[in-house]
């Protein structure tokens, strides 16, 4: 099992336009100039999966601003931040009895984990630093509107979750 892939938009460095970073099985690094978006993008991991959970909270500071905007002049009077990650099991499934929100991929006829953090900034917020930010699991790997209205997403708020350190020994 790891990760296969970060999507994310309107967090910190990353803009309206969604970036998607692919991820290979074992190691991985982050690599590049300053402002890239190196550590953006493992904040973002951990606004997702940190057992701590003021830290699965997205902050004022987090949200995206582009050139010439503020909290009080943002284009339009929302941004919608989201970061996803999905979960690939390629040739072993044995952990993926684990997770209950497991969907099938017919392309390429493997197992998968979406796993999707929202959270709606509008210029009400801008005295709040912490956002209402919600979690779903998404069944599928098209795309998927924002907000609770689609039938693949299902809302992880107030499910139990347990963060075990998992090895691997061969």
């Amino acid at each position: 099992m790891h990760i296969e892939s970060l999507s994310i938009r309107n967090f910190r460095c990353f803009g309206d336009e969604a970036v998607h970073i692919n991820l290979a099985a074992g190691t991985n690094a982050f690599v590049g100039n300053n402002g890239a978006g190196k550590t953006a993008a493992l904040e973002a991991l951990k606004r997702l999966f940190s057992p701590i959970a003021a830290e699965r909270q997205i902050r004022r500071s987090d949200v995206h601003f582009g050139l010439g905007e503020d909290i009080h002049t943002i284009k339009g009077s929302e941004r919608e931040i989201v970061i996803e990650a999905v979960f690939g099991f390629p040739g072993n499934t044995t952990n993926a009895q684990v997770f209950t929100d497991l969907f099938f991929n017919g392309i390429d006829k493997s197992l998968k984990v979406r796993v999707r953090l929202e959270c709606k900034y509008s210029r009400a917020n801008a005295i709040d630093d912490d956002l209402e930010t919600k979690f779903y699991a998404v069944r599928t790997l098209d795309p998927v509107p924002f907000g609770p209205d689609d039938e693949r997403k299902t809302p992880l708020r107030g499910r139990p979750t347990q963060y075990a350190e998992a090895c691997n020994y061969p």
